[in-house]
């Protein structure tokens, strides 16, 4: 699925953006831009409450990396997806 496609599908409903904090492969702590299809998304927050999960079961992971997004990032996610990041503290303690 395209960009634009995605951006318009999340429009409608029928896909929403979650921005996820977790370890990584590596054990790293990282950040997981993530794609849901909306008829999954009370599936995907139930087993994400339960800890590991497999994305591709529930959508795709749209952008990913170590820490916290950047400012770049977080740009890109707003223009891209219409994403927002004003209920999201970036501070590291």
């Amino acid at each position: 699925m395209t960009t634009k496609h995605l951006k318009k599908e999340i429009q409608k409903g029928m896909y929403i953006v979650q921005l996820l904090f977790a370890k990584n492969h590596e054990d790293k702590d990282a950040y997981f831009y993530v794609s849901v299809r909306g008829d999954k998304i009370e599936d995907f927050k139930k087993a994400i409450s339960k800890g590991n999960c497999d994305i591709s079961n529930f959508g795709s992971i749209l952008e990913h990396g170590v820490g916290i997004p950047n400012e770049l990032t977080r740009i890109q996610m707003e223009e891209k997806y219409g994403f927002d990041h004003s209920d999201i503290n970036f501070k590291i303690n």
